[in-house]
């Protein structure tokens, strides 16, 4: 196929230089279109590798996954050290870890996220 026209869908494999919301145009003519403002997840579970050969995948997979949908956040909560993933849902993440089980041959376990407690007691008090 040499073109594809206005209300024709078309798919390229492979590339390695695009993200999700490019626009492929012609270099002499850049279309740009107003990036899409995607929601802010709200979902958040903590992720840790089931094997020790899944701690070397476990990076990549997860930049990776987030690469491909950017509703997907992860993140590394210094006060706790857990690595985080947020979405916008429990079945978007169960999907996430699915397709890094599938595409990255990774397996992650995923448990809810610790909550860093920072309050101290300072005094005694009598009631």
């Amino acid at each position: 196929m040499t073109e594809i026209t206005a209300g024709d869908i078309g798919a390229i494999g492979k590339l390695s230089e695009t993200l999700t919301g490019d626009t492929i145009c012609a270099k002499d003519n850049p279309v740009t279109f107003t990036k899409i403002k995607q929601p802010v997840g709200f979902f958040r579970m903590a992720v840790s590798p089931a094997t020790n050969d899944d701690l070397d995948k476990m990076s990549m997979a997860l930049s990776g996954i987030v690469e491909e949908d950017p509703t997907l956040h992860f993140s590394r909560d210094a006060s706790t050290s857990e690595s985080l993933i947020t979405g916008l849902g429990d079945d978007q993440i169960e999907v996430a870890l699915e397709k890094i089980k599938r595409k990255f041959e990774a397996e992650l376990k995923v448990n809810m996220p610790r909550v860093p407690y920072r309050e101290t007691i300072t005094k005694i008090a009598k009631s």
